[in-house]
């Protein structure tokens, strides 16, 4: 049987999971975006310093213009780049967080259910000593069925 904070922290890794792919794929975007543009200022600059195709000063003066466009385009879809990879960090982050706190919960319920067992047990020898008080062993064996109902239950 699980704990409702464990059903929500099962929750909140499934929810930090789907924020991350997410968050990948807007950065494809932007990271296609940025191949594209890389490949038109390759082509540019190398019609810039090709030497077999001479270009006019309008034909010049217009692609330095554009090159300096995409530069500026550049530089802002590598902010972006940046603000994602660090958004995406920090879901990485809490998700390993979460999970850990999962494997705690876990870990507490798998010690808590071996106590209870221990006690069932304690309990169970208790209730089949002869050398004890009838009413102490029916009482001890009431416990004992109490217990398995309780790990039955888990």
């Amino acid at each position: 049987m699980l704990l409702k904070k464990d059903k929500m922290t099962r929750e909140n890794y499934i929810d930090l999971e789907e924020a991350v792919f997410k968050l990948q794929t807007e950065r494809d975007v932007f990271m296609m975006k940025k191949k594209v543009l890389e490949n038109e200022l390759s082509i540019l600059n190398n019609k810039v310093r090709s030497k077999t195709i001479p270009l006019t000063n309008n034909e010049y003066n217009g692609i330095c213009r554009r090159q300096t466009a995409i530069k500026i385009e550049l530089n802002d879809i590598q902010k972006n780049l940046t603000m994602y990879k660090s958004k995406i960090q920090e879901k990485y982050i809490l998700k390993e967080k979460v999970k850990n706190n999962i494997e705690n919960n876990l870990e507490t319920n798998t010690n808590i259910l071996e106590q209870v067992i221990s006690l069932k047990d304690k309990y169970r020898s208790f209730s089949s000593d002869q050398t004890r008080v009838s009413s102490m062993r029916v009482m001890a064996s009431q416990i004992c069925s109490d217990l398995e109902l309780i790990i039955k239950n888990k």
